[in-house]
């Protein structure tokens, strides 16, 4: 068979199942870290990963991983992979599509027959997303030595439960997380393909996008402390409205971004008041910050200027806050000679393409300041993501594979 027919097949048949690894009765697709739907897909892509020739488990805190050895022992390691968790109602593609491109680079390079001069690793990461503890990148964290005892414990979901508690659930043993780190001197690269998850590759018409940076991150919860009051009898000058609060320093925050210039954005995408009553002051306000940026001082420049804000209208009042981060991630930049050889092959294979920034975080960048690594976009149809109506084509795909393919045969011959 075509090896692009094949891969389109393969494609669609992996997608097409474990987008029925979901919650009964949802919207879209939801999958969220240590689930039973998670175990669903997992143990599934354990099995794909068998008939495709690797040697496949699932590690301790939910990474599917496969292991293609090379002719030689203890020969360094390509990596690739995605991620197979989701947002809630999310669509078929975020993450996922990669971790079957990824099975399926895995699944030529065995059928190829070709010399292996390095071992090949698939890992579909579990928790990019951060939906349930609000850090994300967990399995990718936990592979390069950055999650620890402390790190475990102290992130809980929303009803208080820690990742060590969901761990013990999941049957593993989280008192040797730290075993997990990989020795990342063995790693000669990883790949990530990935759906766009935005619409420049769609607008233009190009096939291919070849990231060259992924922003870089805070994302943050801050809690405003008022005071509950009446809301007919209380005077407005005599208030400590922390709803109030919130919303001056939430309604600056597109402006903060339009001043750097630079692709900055920033989001406020969860509000909670306390007691969250029609006639009642709020007492608290709860509400997330999402900052990104490929300059790392404007990331900076618009926590300070909303650190200022808070600053100026509590003391104003007599209130409080707190900025908790849950996440900081540097921009990081990609190898420029794995760049190089994934434009040769889309050269040679006269597939549209460009060079772009990523305005998401994902696990590549978790590798990408201590190993070689390049990431691959897909068209995503109309820039949609993180929902239902997410969509990237198949034929796509399978030229993603089919690049990243090629690219990993010529470093298999490397002198």
């Amino acid at each position: 068979m075509d090896m692009m027919l094949k891969a389109k097949e393969d494609i669609k048949r992996r997608l097409e199942y474990l987008k029925t690894c979901t919650i009964a009765n949802g919207k879209g697709v939801t999958r969220l870290p240590f689930s039973e739907e998670a175990r669903k897909a997992a143990e599934y892509l354990k099995k794909e990963m068998e008939q495709a020739g690797l040697e496949a488990y699932i590690d301790m805190v939910g990474n599917v991983r496969g292991f293609l050895p090379a002719e030689e022992p203890d020969s360094q390691v390509i990596m690739m992979g995605s991620h197979y968790d989701t947002v809630k109602e999310g669509g078929e593609y975020d993450g996922i599509a990669g971790v079957v491109c990824a099975i399926q680079v895995a699944d030529f390079m065995k059928r190829s027959g070709k010399k292996r001069k390095y071992a090949l690793e698939i890992v579909a990461f579990n928790d990019e997303e951060g939906m349930m503890f609000g850090s994300g990148c967990l399995g990718s964290k936990a592979l390069t030595g950055q999650i620890d005892q402390d790190y475990i414990t102290n992130l809980t979901d929303e009803n208080g439960i820690s990742i060590r508690e969901w761990m013990i659930k999941w049957g593993s043993d989280p008192d040797k997380i730290e075993e997990l780190k990989l020795n990342l001197e063995n790693i000669r690269a990883f790949f990530e393909i990935h759906i766009e998850q935005g619409p420049v590759l769609d607008t233009t018409k190009q096939e291919i996008g070849i990231v060259n940076c992924i922003v870089g991150l805070l994302r943050c919860m801050v809690t405003v402390e008022g005071r509950a009051d009446h809301a007919g009898t209380t005077p407005m000058h005599m208030r400590k409205d922390a709803i109030e609060i919130a919303s001056k320093t939430i309604s600056k925050l597109d402006e903060f971004a339009l001043e750097e210039q630079n692709g900055s954005v920033a989001t406020c995408g969860f509000i909670r008041a306390y007691p969250n009553a029609m006639n009642v002051i709020a007492s608290k306000c709860e509400f997330t910050m999402d900052i990104r940026s490929p300059k790392d001082i404007s990331i900076e420049n618009m926590k300070e200027k909303a650190v200022d804000l808070l600053e100026y209208h509590t003391d104003k009042v007599g209130a409080s806050y707190k900025f908790d981060t849950k996440l900081r991630q540097k921009p990081v930049y990609m190898n420029q000679r794995l760049i190089d050889m994934l434009k040769e092959k889309c050269e040679k294979h006269q597939y549209q393409y460009r060079e772009m920034t990523s305005g998401a975080a994902h696990d590549a960048m978790v590798f990408a300041d201590k190993v070689d690594t390049v990431m691959v976009f897909v068209p995503s149809k109309d820039g949609r993501s993180h929902c239902p109506q997410e969509y990237s084509s198949y034929a796509d795909l399978a030229k993603a594979t089919q690049i990243v393919f090629e690219t990993i045969c010529d470093m298999m011959n490397e002198e």
